[in-house]
């Protein structure tokens, strides 16, 4: 069994989301908010202060690479820039370029039976930030799903803008 941890991974380092920081040119930056993954920022690329950060899949490093293609998550997985890969609340892998890209175009392998393990299941998540925008300013609020919502739910709103819904 494939998991996360055994896919081609790129260097990364983690930074705190308030603080936009500038993209080395070399490895991945992933954006947190305390110790939670909220975007992924591909290296050398510059950010529209604008614009939301990009959307990313947050998922168990030890999850069977070829469940989590079949997830729910990877339904909406058009306009991910990364999947990052998380052990025990620390990040610990970016799986992105390339080599993600392959293995969503091949989808999960077919007819393969997983192991079934007692307890709760563990899912991968999409983040993602909301774009709503008023006068110019962009909302962000980062919120976490395990597919897409319908209907969205209520934004957390972090910047007081008018009361919205979780625009995708």
């Amino acid at each position: 069994m494939a998991t996360l941890r055994d896919q081609r991974l790129s260097d990364f380092v983690v930074a705190d989301a308030s603080n936009l920081p500038v993209v080395p040119p070399d490895r991945w930056i992933v954006l947190v908010d305390g110790n939670r993954p909220v975007s992924a920022i591909a290296p050398a690329t510059r950010l529209d202060p604008a614009g939301p950060v990009p959307a990313i899949i947050v998922a168990p490093a030890d999850l069977d690479v070829d469940a989590v293609l079949a997830s729910e998550a990877f339904a909406e997985a058009a306009d991910i820039s990364a999947v990052v890969l998380v052990d025990g609340g620390t990040v610990v892998g970016v799986w992105g370029g390339p080599s993600l890209a392959n293995a969503v175009a091949r989808g999960p392998a077919r007819g393969v039976p997983g192991s079934v393990l007692p307890g709760t299941p563990v899912i991968p998540v999409i983040v993602r930030s909301c774009s709503f925008t008023e006068g110019g300013t962009i909302c962000a609020s980062s919120l976490s799903f395990p597919s897409k919502p319908f209907p969205m739910p209520a934004c957390p709103n972090a910047r007081h803008l008018s009361a919205h819904d979780f625009n995708w």
